[in-house]
């Protein structure tokens, strides 16, 4: 009878300590000018900006603010093929469309203008350090 008491008594005992601590949180809930804030405390906040969200890659050429001139023919020939003289895609040299459709603009103005060949890139620019790797497209190929 005693082990029963002592049972009963400390089911009591929790029964009672749960339900002060219930009623001295809905006081503090109650006593706020917020009574949600008391409530979303463990909710992350809406605000916050997503820490798992992955950083835009930019081109080269945003990244660093560089401004394509049909003058800068070292500059241009880096995405040219030395062997065809083609541009190279964008999914190969990882420009952003916009940045590709300039350079495709201001190489066909230097080929118009006589400062590059149209069909090899000028063999004294094939020692400049690369910019890309262009048997390892930095983008799967779209087609």
């Amino acid at each position: 009878m005693k082990i029963l008491t002592n049972l009963a008594f400390s089911v009591l005992r929790q029964k009672c300590w749960t339900s002060r601590i219930i009623n001295t949180s809905r006081m503090m809930c109650s006593n706020s000018s917020e009574p949600k804030s008391c409530l979303d405390e463990d909710l992350p906040d809406p605000n916050m900006i997503n820490p798992y969200l992955k950083e835009k890659p930019q081109c080269i050429l945003c990244r660093y603010g560089i401004e394509i001139d049909y003058k800068n023919v070292r500059l241009l020939s880096q995405f040219v093929s030395p062997y065809t003289g083609r541009l190279y895609d964008k999914h190969i040299t990882g420009l952003c469309e916009h940045q590709h459709r300039a350079v495709r603009k201001e190489l066909s103005r230097a080929v118009r203008f006589g400062f590059m060949s149209m069909f090899y890139r000028d063999p004294k620019f094939n020692s400049d350090p690369k910019l890309f790797d262009p048997t390892r497209p930095q983008r799967a190929n779209p087609y």
